[in-house]
């Protein structure tokens, strides 16, 4: 059995949730609540000592893995079944793909997220604000909180935020670049099955158009029509985005 430790606005969850949904993975659900800190408290760093969703543990062997694209990849090899496996010969191209939009998500995506949370929650309560400050000192990833800190108290510059949103401009143009090589397949790599890349591309233009940057996905043809296909993949509906 796999229990999946996760969070429903959690980018990296729902890049993991997509992939299950696609492949019709068997999982356990355990809910760690972000805007409760549960990610930080003593049960959970057992499961994950850095306090990050999403985690998996596989029951069979009690392993834990505590990363989106390795526990995709762990359950490709050993969940799948062999009717949806990706064609092995894509799979080193398609790691690759999602390790390159870890990094485009940490720190640009996530930054602009965090921005945008904090914006719209309009926190302006002292004592809120203190309160998450106290939270996130004892973040067990000291970069982390200090992140965290940073994005409750606004601290951003326009300059920081500038730069990230130039970063999505690059990204969305490499993405087209990618769909109109490949442009004969339904899918980002492979021409059968959705893939771990699927998932990974899916919910960043997902959290783009959440956070008020969808204009810039608008602009690229060939990105509006494969992000319009993966909409329309049972797996979206399932995999409870929000």
């Amino acid at each position: 059995m796999l229990i999946l430790f996760h969070c429903n606005i959690s980018y990296a969850s729902q890049i993991v949730r997509l992939f299950f949904a696609a492949k019709d993975i068997v999982w356990q659900e355990k809910i760690i609540d972000l805007r409760k800190y549960e990610q930080i408290t003593g049960d959970y760093r057992k499961i994950s000592p850095q306090g990050t969703v999403p985690a998996l543990q596989d029951l069979s062997n009690n392993k834990i893995i505590a990363n989106s694209t390795q526990i995709m990849a762990y359950v490709e090899k050993n969940y799948v079944s062999f009717d949806q496996k990706t064609d092995p010969a894509l799979l080193p191209a398609i790691i690759d793909f999602c390790k390159h939009q870890e990094s485009f998500h940490d720190p640009f995506l996530r930054t602009l997220s965090y921005h945008d949370l904090f914006k719209k929650a309009a926190i302006s309560d002292p004592e809120k604000i203190t309160r998450i400050v106290k939270q996130s000192e004892d973040h067990p990833n000291k970069e982390r909180g200090r992140f965290l800190i940073r994005a409750a108290k606004g601290e951003f510059s326009e300059t920081e935020l500038a730069a990230c949103r130039k970063e999505v401009e690059h990204y969305l143009d490499r993405l087209e670049m990618l769909l109109s090589k490949n442009k004969e397949n339904f899918y980002l790599f492979d021409s059968r099955c959705y893939t771990m890349a699927d998932a990974a591309a899916t919910a960043a233009l997902y959290r783009l158009y959440k956070i008020d940057l969808g204009n810039a996905v608008e602009k690229l043809s060939a990105v509006v029509g494969y992000y319009q296909r993966m909409q329309s993949e049972p797996c979206f509906e399932k995999a409870n985005l929000c």
